[in-house]
């Protein structure tokens, strides 16, 4: 049972970007439900020892042109939102709900003036893993001027055995999207649950600038408990936040990542239902933010730690080229108000330096200081930087 203690330290219950994370009021628990993971030791996970993995692009099944319009590109993709095993843990399968059955899933890489089509097939059971409503879904492209009725709210449901296309223009400058589940009242149940997916969206301003390719990673962070037979457990204190005890990058606990000696961008999103991060190097070197929710920003900015919420994406550069190979640089959360935190919460992965072999194709030779979205973003922000305003500057 929460204490008035834990319920104060907690806060309350901000989705921060995700509309209608919190559950329905008639779920009570008629039991105590845990508040963290009940593995036994053996399969307990162990920070940095997991290995980093990239979630997998999705290919199209379909590209050409509109007839007749050689400037009108499409691509064509399909999903399906089904159950599948996951080894979350050491010794356990955990079963999820994921687009393709997997977590996260797949990416969708757009290019600005390509319009994708995405075909989602709803292929889940009648009933949700984490609460007893009707697993119907709704598939949000958060972060996408989309039409209405492609837009994906709340009550625009596909049940189980149905299927739904939605129609993404992808005219916006460049930018990291992503898809998720979006059930009026069980979004955060369903999201946590594996629904949640990468949907970069780039231009040719972008892919100038920017490491592409190998040096362009997606990093999804979330946070987790597990029950003792590795199923996932959920306890949302009467809506007052949930607060798991291991974090997850792409869906692995704490991993390591093997970097080479070069600049890597990394596209930084936090899925969690409630904890907020603040990434920090173990170094104490600079974090260059590139990019925020809205595009790249005009200035790159510095930082030794930024304040992430959940449903935001930050675009980042880290540059390995001054650390000797088989250093392990750590990125650290130093936490926020409010959040419950956990003996392993304040790390989320490692990076490890290793030899500079293969193609460096994707790779950029400097920090930029500035970048060209031509002209795009923020065209009324005089020339200041968002994130150079300071609080002195209120009611200017």
């Amino acid at each position: 049972m929460t204490s008035r203690r834990e319920v104060l330290q907690l806060g309350a219950f901000g989705a921060l970007g995700l509309a209608n994370m919190e559950g329905n009021d008639n779920d009570v628990p008629t039991v105590p439900l845990p508040t963290q993971s009940q593995l036994a030791p053996a399969n307990m996970p162990v920070p940095y020892a997991g290995v980093f993995r990239r979630p997998p692009v999705l290919a199209p099944y379909q590209t050409g042109f509109d007839e007749g319009d050689p400037d009108r590109p499409f691509a064509r993709y399909a999903l399906t939102q089904k159950l599948g095993q996951a080894q979350f843990v050491p010794g356990l399968s955990t079963t999820i709900a994921g687009y393709n059955g997997i977590f996260p899933g797949p990416t969708i890489r757009a290019r600005q003036g390509t319009r994708c089509e995405v075909r989602i097939r709803n292929a889940l059971p009648a009933k949700g893993l984490l609460h007893p409503s009707a697993f119907r879904t709704v598939t949000h492209l958060h972060g996408s001027a989309s039409l209405p009725q492609y837009d994906g709210y709340a009550n625009d449901v596909t049940a189980p055995g149905d299927v739904k296309n939605y129609h993404y223009p992808n005219w916006q400058n460049a930018r990291t999207l992503w898809y998720h589940e979006h059930n009026h009242h069980v979004t955060a149940q369903n999201v946590y649950a594996g629904l949640a997916a990468f949907y970069p969206l780039s231009d040719a301003y972008e892919r100038a600038q920017l490491p592409q390719g190998e040096f362009d990673v997606p990093l999804m962070i979330s946070d987790a408990l597990f029950n003792a037979d590795g199923s996932l457990g959920y306890n949302d204190r009467l809506h007052s936040g949930f607060y798991g005890d291991i974090i997850l990058v792409n869906g692995v606990p704490w991993p390591t990542m093997k970097v080479k000696p070069r600049i890597y961008r990394f596209r930084v999103l936090d899925t969690s239902p409630s904890r907020t991060y603040r990434p920090t190097l173990s170094t104490g070197d600079p974090i260059y933010v590139v990019g925020t929710d809205g595009g790249m920003v005009p200035i790159v900015q510095p930082v030794a730690s930024w304040r992430h919420a959940t449903g935001e994406r930050y675009e980042i550069l880290i540059d390995f080229r001054k650390y000797p190979v088989g250093q392990k640089i750590e990125l650290r959360n130093l936490s926020n108000k409010n959040n419950a935190n956990f003996v392993n919460t304040n790390k989320i992965m490692r990076f490890e330096v290793v030899a500079d072999s293969g193609s460096s194709l994707g790779s950029i030779s400097a920090i930029p200081a500035t970048l060209d979205d031509g002209g795009s973003v923020n065209p009324h922000q005089g020339g200041i930087a968002t994130m150079s305003l300071t609080p002195d500057m209120a009611g200017e």
